[in-house]
């Protein structure tokens, strides 16, 4: 079934407050009234297309970009920054042709940056990748090098080095 058709060829929907009282969680919240229950119809439809992008391009610049709005048949994709903006806007062509073999009619793509969209993850793995490549007999051999060298720089670098392998 089309995107389209699953979220806008169906207006007779019953919301939450008709089917069941009893289920109090947010999304039953959501689905209590008309217009929180479109709210809810339009962030489904709105992942629906993400994970449509994301499912078929398998880019890994298309982890980073959310869907900000589809309106009138024009798309506003959210990106962390410029190198992403402009990856994806080498990827329009391809964008556009999923979403029209979808029922989608998407005449315009737009792309929004927004710095705070994604955190890379922490450098704190690689730091602990790195100290297992030392193992006991370099660091023999690095603390014998330490005593044989004298004061300066490199021979802080060793000291260093020892240190925070030791820790």
């Amino acid at each position: 079934m089309s995107l389209f058709r699953k979220y806008y060829k169906n207006k007779n929907h019953t919301t939450h407050s008709q089917q069941s009282h009893e289920e109090k969680t947010a999304l039953g919240w959501l689905r209590d009234d008309e217009q929180k229950a479109n709210i809810l119809k339009t962030a489904s439809y709105y992942l629906d297309i993400q994970n449509t992008i994301l499912d078929s391009l398998h880019d890994p610049v298309t982890q980073a970009c959310k869907i900000l709005k589809f309106d009138n048949g024009t798309l506003v994709i959210a990106v962390p920054s410029a190198a992403y903006a402009a990856k994806i806007r080498q990827l329009t062509p391809r964008i556009s042709q999923l979403l029209m073999n979808q029922g989608l009619n998407v005449n315009e793509i737009r792309i929004r940056i927004q710095a705070n969209l994604y955190k890379p993850e922490q450098t704190a793995q690689v730091h602990s990748e790195n100290k297992a490549i030392l193992n006991q007999s370099a660091l023999d051999a690095f603390d014998k090098l330490h005593k044989t060298l004298p004061d300066g720089e490199f021979s802080d670098a060793i000291a260093r080095i020892l240190k925070r392998r030791k820790t």
